[in-house]
């Protein structure tokens, strides 16, 4: 009985792992398409130009994908019961589309200053690179973050940063731990190349809601007794 209450439980992930999967690969293929070519460009030109097409693509293709894998991700955590898988990939990408790609085009506004921060800088030496570059990284975690918060809650623009710095600000410890273990699921993904597209995005969207959800959880608990 316990080898097959482990057996389903394995089932289980290895299934929403999947479905998240699928949805990001038919959500963003474009973008994977311009990353596959991005690792094989072969001159600076080459790259200036794929950044910056990937940069202009993140609000109308990248965006609204997460918050449709998010959407279901958040479903297998909270035990909800889930429409026809593709009737909720359909209708969560319609409804987080405006809001999504509003978040996107701000995050893309900033990923604009950071690069060219990044070769305005650089010319001065490496720390001139260094810096925007971590800079930049740092803000695709928070960028991931926010869609994860747009898929479960309604705010206004500003309201969708806002509390998500909120959020973190107050679970510095959990933030930190999501930052690791996308870390490393990325590195893995870059060692192990098919990984990287095949898995890795799914696995890194499991845990930013994981992360996300427990941080909410406590958030809402520490209210519940503020009320009493």
């Amino acid at each position: 009985m316990e080898l097959e209450h482990h057996s389903s439980v394995i089932t289980k992930w290895v299934f929403i792992l999947v479905k998240a999967e699928i949805i990001l690969l038919l959500t963003t293929w474009p973008m994977l398409y311009l990353l596959l070519n991005l690792s094989m460009a072969s001159n600076v030109n080459e790259v200036g130009t794929l950044v910056l097409t990937i940069i202009a693509l993140v609000p109308f293709i990248v965006a609204p994908g997460w918050c449709a894998a998010y959407a279901t991700v958040r479903h297998f955590y909270r035990k909800e019961e889930e429409p026809h898988f593709w009737r909720t990939i359909w209708r969560q990408y319609k409804e987080n589309y405006k809001a999504a790609m509003l978040i996107g085009l701000v995050f893309d506004a900033w990923l604009f200053v950071l690069y060219t921060a990044f070769w305005y800088y650089g010319r001065f030496g490496a720390m001139g690179r260094a810096i925007p570059l971590v800079i930049m990284g740092l803000s695709v975690y928070f960028f991931l973050f926010v869609l994860a918060y747009v898929t479960d809650r309604e705010e206004s623009l500003l309201g969708y940063w806002h509390k998500s710095v909120q959020i973190i600000m107050q679970h510095p410890v959990l933030f930190l731990s999501l930052l690791f273990e996308t870390t490393l699921t990325g590195l893995i993904g870059f060692v192990i190349k098919p990984l990287m597209i095949l898995v890795a995005p799914g696995v890194i969207c499991l845990i930013v809601m994981y992360f996300y959800l427990q941080m909410t959880k406590l958030e809402e608990a520490k209210l519940g007794r503020r009320a009493k």
